[in-house]
C-alpha cells in the first residue's frame, strides 16, 4: 500500500470523521440542553456500560479481520480474504448475541451499582444495538482490509443521523415523563441509527459481492488455503490483545460511573459553587411531592427529610458528572476523531508493509503518521484550552455555575487531547507490526494510575470532579509515553525533536496567543461571544498555517500525500511560501 493510498483511505475517514463528530455535536448539544445535565449524566450512565460491551464485542476483531484480510491481499490471495471474513462474521453474530442478552438481563444490577437507578431505563435501552454493531464491524473490517473505506465512512454517517434526528425527538416526547426517560428515549434513537446503518453496509456488500466471490473463485487454487480452525486461531490471537485494551477505557469509565457520583455525594455540602442550598432543596422536595417539616434548616436538612435529601445530592453529584461525561468530554474527543481515521488506515497500511518485509515502507508510514497525529492534536488542545469558555456558552444552555465547572474541566482535560490523538495512532502502529499486547499492558498502567487518582481527588472538596479530569490525564499521558518508546524499538523510525516537537510548539504557541487576543479585542467591539468565537477560530487557523509554512512544519510532499494537496502545493510554490 503506498504512502498515497494509506493517507487517502485516512482522508476519506477523516473527512467522515469530521462530518460524524459534527453531527454527533449536533446531537449530543441539543440534547443535553432539552433534558439537562441530570438527564445527561443518566445518559452517560449507560453509554459507557453499552461502550464497553461493545468493544468486547467489535473492537478486536475487526482489526484482526482487517490486519489479516490486508496481509492475504498483499499476496494476491482473495479467497483466503474472504474466507477470513465468513469466519469472523459468524463469530461477530454469536458475540452480538451474547452481549445483548448479558447488558438486559444485568441493567438492574449495574444501574443500583452505579449508585442511581433510574438509569436502568437507558440501560434496557441500548442493550439491542450490541448485536447491530456486532455484525456491521464485520463488514467494516473486511471493507478496510481491502483499502476500501467508503462503506465504513457512510456506515458511520448514517449511524449519526439515525440518532440526531430519532434519538432526539423520542428525547423531547419522552421528556415529560421524567429525565430518566428523556435519556432512554435518547438511547433507542442510538439503537434504531445502528439497525440503519447495518442495513446501508448489507445493501453495499451485496452489490459487491458477485465481484468478491468471483476473485475468491480464481485465487481458490493458486494458493495454499488456510485451514478454519487456523484462521479462527490467528484471529484470537489478534483480537484478543486488541479487545482487552480497547476495553481498557470503557472499564476506566464505567469505574468512573461508581467512584465519582459516590465519592461526591458525601462531600456535596463542602464543594464551592454548586446549587446546594436550603432555597433549592425545598424546590426539589416540592416537585417530589414531599411535606416540607417546621424549622427546616440547612444544617437540619439530611436529618429531617433523609430520603428526599439523598435524592438531592445524588443529583447534584449526577450534574456535576453530567457536566463532565456529556458536555467536556464530547469536546475532548472532538479532536480524536481524525487520528482515529489514521489509525484505521495505518493497520492496514503497516500490516502489508510488514507481511512484505518492507522495513522502510514501515518506518516511512510510522513517522508520517506520528508527525500528521502532532500537527492535528497540539493546536487542537491549545484552542479548546484559550477558547473553553467561549465554546461552551456558544454551544451549551447552562447556569452559571456550569460554566464555572466546564470551562475549568476543558482547560484541564484539553492536556489530554495530545496524549490521546499519539495514543490512538502509536497503538495501530504496534498493532501494524504484530506488537498487539504492548499497547494493551501500556494503557492498563496508565488505567491504573487514572483509577487511583480519581478515587483520591474527587472525595477532596478542593478538587471534587475536576479530579476525574486530572485522572484521565494522566492516564492518556503515561501511554503515551510508554507506546511511543515502543513503536521507536519495534519500528526502526527516528524521531527528530526539531522536526516532531520544536516546529510544531512554535506555531501553535503563536496561534494560541493570536487566538486569546483575537477574542478579547472582537468580542470588546462586538459584544456577541459566537462571531467572536468563530473569527477567533478562523484566524487561529490561517495563523497556525502561516506558521506551519513559515517554520516548514508541513513539506511539499506532505500535501502531495494528501487528497487534492498536489495542486494546494503547486500554488504555494507559486506564492514562494513552499519549495
Amino acid at each position: 500500500m503506498s504512502k498515497k493510498s494509506f493517507v487517502k483511505g485516512a482522508g476519506i475517514l477523516a473527512i467522515s470523521g469530521l462530518i460524524v463528530k459534527v453531527i454527533g455535536a449536533v446531537f449530543r448539544i441539543p440534547l443535553m440542553n432539552i433534558i439537562g445535565s441530570e438527564g445527561i449524566g443518566l445518559y452517560q450512565m449507560a453509554y459507557p456500560i453499552y461502550a464497553f460491551l461493545l468493544v468486547a464485542s467489535t473492537s478486536g476483531l475487526p482489526v484482526a479481520i482487517s490486519k489479516m484480510v490486508s496481509e492475504e491481499l498483499a499476496v494476491g490471495n482473495h479467497f483466503g480474504g474472504y474466507k477470513i471474513f465468513r469466519i469472523s462474521r459468524r463469530l461477530l453474530v454469536l458475540l452480538g448475541i451474547v452481549t445483548s442478552i448479558i447488558l438486559l438481563l444485568s441493567s438492574g444490577l449495574i444501574s443500583r451499582i452505579q449508585g442511581n437507578p433510574k438509569s436502568i431505563y437507558a440501560l434496557m435501552a441500548i442493550s439491542p444495538a450490541l448485536f447491530f454493531v456486532s455484525v456491521m464491524s464485520a463488514y467494516r473490517g473486511y471493507f478496510q482490509g481491502m483499502h476500501v473505506m467508503h462503506p465504513t465512512a457512510l456506515s458511520q454517517i448514517v449511524e449519526q443521523l439515525g440518532k440526531l434526528i430519532m434519538g432526539l425527538t423520542l428525547a423531547a416526547l419522552w421528556l415529560p415523563k421524567g429525565p430518566e426517560f428523556a435519556a432512554a428515549g435518547a438511547i433507542i434513537g442510538v439503537t434504531l441509527s445502528e439497525v440503519a446503518a447495518l442495513v446501508l453496509l448489507l445493501g453495499i456488500y451485496r452489490r459487491e459481492r458477485n465481484t468478491i466471490i468471483r476473485n475468491a473463485r480464481l485465487t481458490y487454487r493458486k494458493y495454499q488455503q488456510t485451514s478454519s480452525r487456523s484462521i479462527i486461531y490467528r484471529l484470537i490471537e489478534i483480537a484478543v490483545p486488541v479487545t482487552i485494551g480497547a476495553s481498557i477505557m470503557p472499564l476506566v469509565n464505567m469505574s468512573d460511573q461508581v467512584i465519582v457520583v459516590n465519592r461526591l455525594v458525601p462531600i456535596i455540602d463542602k464543594i464551592p459553587n454548586i446549587p446546594y442550598s436550603l432555597e433549592s432543596f425545598m424546590e426539589f422536595a416540592i416537585e417530589k411531592g414531599a411535606q416540607i417539616p417546621a424549622g427546616l434548616t440547612l444544617e437540619n436538612m439530611a436529618a429531617l427529610m433523609p430520603e428526599v435529601y439523598t435524592e438531592y445530592v445524588k443529583m447534584i453529584a449526577t450534574q456535576l458528572y453530567g457536566i463532565l461525561t456529556g458536555g467536556v468530554n464530547t469536546l475532548i474527543n472532538f479532536p480524536a476523531v481524525l487520528t482515529i481515521a489514521l489509525a484505521m488506515s495505518l493497520v492496514p497500511a503497516i500490516s502489508e508493509s510488514y507481511a512484505l518485509k518492507d522495513m522502510r515502507g514501515v518506518a516511512n508510514t510510522t513517522t508520517l503518521g506520528i508527525r500528521l497525529t502532532l500537527l492535528v492534536g497540539v493546536p487542537a488542545a491549545v484552542g479548546l484550552g484559550v477558547l473553553a469558555e467561549p465554546i461552551l456558552r456558544a454551544l451549551y444552555n447552562l447556569e452559571e455555575w456550569e460554566y464555572l465547572y466546564g470551562s475549568q474541566l476543558l482547560m484541564t482535560l484539553c492536556v489530554g487531547v495530545v496524549f490521546l490523538t499519539l495514543v490512538q495512532s502509536l497503538t495501530a502502529m504496534l498493532q501494524g507490526v504484530g506488537k498487539q499486547g504492548i499497547p494493551v499492558r501500556n494503557l492498563f498502567i496508565g488505567a491504573l494510575f487514572k483509577v487511583v487518582i480519581t478515587f483520591v481527588l474527587v472525595a477532596i472538596p478542593r478538587w471534587n470532579i475536576e479530579g476525574a479530569a486530572i485522572g484521565t490525564v494522566v492516564c492518556y499521558g503515561v501511554a503515551a509515553l510508554l507506546n511511543f518508546l515502543s513503536v521507536m524499538k519495534y519500528t526502526g523510525v527516528r524521531v527528530s525533536v526539531r522536526e516532531f516537537f520544536v516546529k510544531p510548539i512554535i506555531s501553535v504557541t503563536v496561534m494560541g496567543i493570536a487566538v486569546h487576543y483575537a477574542y478579547r479585542i472582537l468580542f470588546a467591539q462586538t459584544s456577541s461571544n459566537i462571531i467572536s468565537l468563530a473569527l477567533s477560530i478562523v484566524i487561529g487557523v490561517v495563523v497556525y498555517g502561516i506558521m506551519l509554512l513559515v517554520t516548514k512544519a508541513i513539506t511539499a510532499e506532505d500535501l502531495e500525500n494528501i487528497p487534492k494537496g498536489r495542486s494546494m502545493a503547486r500554488v504555494l510554490k507559486r506564492l514562494g511560501l513552499m519549495k
